[in-house]
């Protein structure tokens, strides 16, 4: 990762999350796995666009399963994937659902207890009743030091290459406190506050 990226990844990915982790009662965990879903999926894309490989839906669920060493199968994650990422980016809220010709009910299972894992794991509760059960920081964790570990890959992806912040025109006054965040192709963002200065406190495990 350039010294550029490092500070945008910084500035738009672990300060943000570090915020979301200080909420208290670990209340920030939706926040923060909003933010990781589209992480983990830029990156699973990245590494499969990598080996000039097709990084379609089932592609990504292989290359999951691969991630977590086998732990997750590509069914399994699919249904964590479907649920969670898909309930949570579009609803802000994971999903439960009945599906199958068998018609089995589909719940979800959040904790930070050390039984959970940074993997989605299939409890069968009943005949018919099955629960995705995840840590959710600790999935976070995971995603954030895969980018530490590869970071190489972040703009692997030509369309999706990280933007650029503009800052305020001189001289600066309270009206024109803000920064312009541009995508490196010819669009801009609409002005937003700007953010403090953030340096990282690098408080994350790995």
């Amino acid at each position: 990762m350039s010294d550029e990226n490092e500070i945008l990844f910084n500035r738009w990915v672990l300060v943000p999350l570090e915020a979301l982790r200080a909420v208290p009662d670990g209340d920030g965990a939706f926040g923060a796995l909003a933010m990781s879903f589209g992480l983990y999926e830029r990156f699973l894309s990245s590494r499969i666009h990598s080996r000039g490989e097709s990084a379609n839906d089932g592609a990504r669920y292989e290359e999951a399963s691969k991630d977590f060493d086998g732990q997750v199968s590509p069914q399994d994650f699919k249904s964590f994937w479907d649920m969670y990422r898909v309930g949570v980016q579009h609803y802000f809220h994971p999903k439960h659902f009945v599906k199958g010709a068998d018609k089995t009910r589909w719940g979800w299972d959040m904790s930070e207890s050390p039984e959970y894992q940074p993997y989605p794991v299939v409890q069968q509760k009943e005949n018919d009743l099955f629960i995705i059960a995840i840590n959710p920081w600790a999935f976070v964790y995971h995603v954030v030091n895969r980018w530490k570990e590869y970071p190489e890959l972040m703009n692997e992806l030509s369309a999706t290459k990280l933007g650029e912040v503009r800052p305020a025109p001189a001289p600066v006054t309270a009206e024109t406190h803000y920064s312009t965040w541009t995508s490196p192709a010819p669009s801009t963002y609409t002005v937003s506050p700007i953010p403090p200065n953030y340096p990282s406190t690098g408080k994350w495990p790995g």
